[in-house]
């Protein structure tokens, strides 16, 4: 029924009944019309934007687009996101680097298409774009390629990128979308991360084996034949995470055709601005234990003349202050990760509602909540760093402070990387608000 219906705009749009520029009814008026339902217009729309015979305003309208399907494929299938500790770029002369251009290589000689690599240069600010592709571009398939090793596995910033993207591909249902590749032997590291979570999933998962491709000449049969399988790898989930995404679409359409059967459009942004002073509550929350943390440690600087016996009496005086607050901060974690996965899928129900409603009451009030949370949180994540800086210290004055320095730094880990979540909550639902 949906291709009935996208060949009948799309005649009416190349006989010149719908000129370039001509706003459309919403989904759920041309659903009325047509007698169909909201899902089926929803893919009529969706397929008739992707031939770039129309183009949507989020919150706004469906227009005929001025390319009136004059449009190619792009000739990138897909992206990769590539996450690396830069220290094991250095370490190794830059083979990290070189592993990623060989498959960029050898992924164009086999299907003929350019594949976009994204390597990030300053830290974890790229965030933003590869959530965002996941998040808002189903229709391209998406990789998330971990270069694991013990450094990686040691470095906050590494294991928090990890956690983002193994968070929101859970999400979405296709955890294949993360394609680990072992550069160097992480069995011992992986062994002892606190992180039970995240260990476990990348002791269970299939990682690529790439320890030896690390020291083989790049021009030699046994490189070559590493990086072919990589990539050949690479292609045959290319596929299987096609179909999930199939499968994705379906399910969001009919979540959001119950919608808008049980639901007004008021009722989610009233979730909306409900679930930020929920998180910010979290975030508050977070911020007075990282104050009481940092507190206690600070307390616990040692005088000039302190004696061995002394010493020790502050080490265990500490120990037994961190660890029922390395406790209560990990609670804090599990609470403020769960808040920010409802307001998430709050947000993603209000974007995708308002395709249907058109224009949407009380944006205004959403989009102002959402800005005040994000300008709440930084600070915070400031704080965060700033810690998780000391605890690296702290945990090396003596093994007392080991296992409740990890449990901190593992709720902060989860803290970290929401990070991205805040600013792009903002920019998604900017388009809604009244000019």
């Amino acid at each position: 029924m949906y291709i009935v219906i996208s060949d009948d705009l799309k005649s009416k749009i190349e006989n010149g009944e719908l000129k370039a520029g001509d706003a459309l009814p919403s989904v759920r008026d041309l659903a009325t019309q047509y007698n169909s339902s909201i899902s089926t217009i929803q893919r009529a729309y969706d397929q008739l934007e992707s031939a770039g015979y129309l183009e949507r305003i989020p919150g706004k309208e469906t227009r005929v687009s001025a390319l009136m399907g004059r449009v190619e494929t792009p000739s990138t299938a897909w992206k990769v996101f590539w996450s690396y500790a830069h220290r094991d770029d250095e370490l190794t002369g830059g083979r990290v680097t070189e592993l990623k251009q060989d498959i960029q290589s050898e992924y164009e000689l086999q299907t003929g298409e350019a594949l976009d690599v994204f390597q990030d240069s300053e830290g974890i600010g790229w965030g933003v774009d590869w959530r965002k592709v996941i998040g808002d571009n189903l229709g391209t398939t998406s990789f998330f390629i971990p270069i694991l090793t013990p450094t990686y596995l040691r470095r906050p910033y590494c294991l928090a990128e990890l956690k983002a993207a193994f968070y929101r591909f859970s999400e979405l249902g296709y955890e294949r979308g993360i394609y680990p590749i072992e550069f160097a032997d992480i069995a011992t590291v992986l062994g002892q991360m606190e992180d039970d979570e995240i260990a476990r999933f990348l002791d269970s998962c299939q990682r690529f084996s790439g320890v030896d491709l690390r020291v083989e000449d790049r021009s030699s049969a046994v490189y070559k034949k590493g990086i072919r399988r990589i990539v050949q790898s690479l292609i045959e989930r290319d596929h299987e995470l096609r179909g999930a995404q199939i499968n994705l679409e379906r399910q969001r359409a009919e979540m959001v055709e119950s919608e808008v059967d049980d639901r007004g459009i008021i009722d989610v942004v009233n979730d909306v601005n409900a679930q930020c002073e929920e998180l910010t509550e979290n975030v508050n929350g977070m911020a007075r234990g990282l104050q009481q943390v940092g507190e206690v440690i600070s307390s616990g600087q040692p005088k000039a003349n302190s004696t061995p016996k002394q010493m020790l009496a502050m080490i265990m005086r500490i120990s037994n202050e961190l660890t029922p607050l390395s406790s209560e901060l990990r609670e804090r974690g599990s609470k403020y990760r769960n808040s920010v996965k409802k307001l998430d899928r709050s947000i993603s129900a209000l974007m995708e509602l308002s395709e249907f409603f058109g224009n949407v009451e009380g944006a205004d009030q959403a989009y102002k909540a959402l800005s005040n949370l994000r300008d709440i949180s930084r600070p915070v994540f400031s704080q965060v760093e700033s810690l998780m800086e000391t605890l690296s210290t702290v945990e090396k004055i003596s093994r007392q402070f080991r296992k409740p320095c990890a449990d901190i730094r593992s709720a902060l880990e989860d803290f970290l990387s929401s990070e991205a979540y805040f600013s792009q909550w903002v920019e998604r639902v900017r388009p809604l608000v009244s000019e």
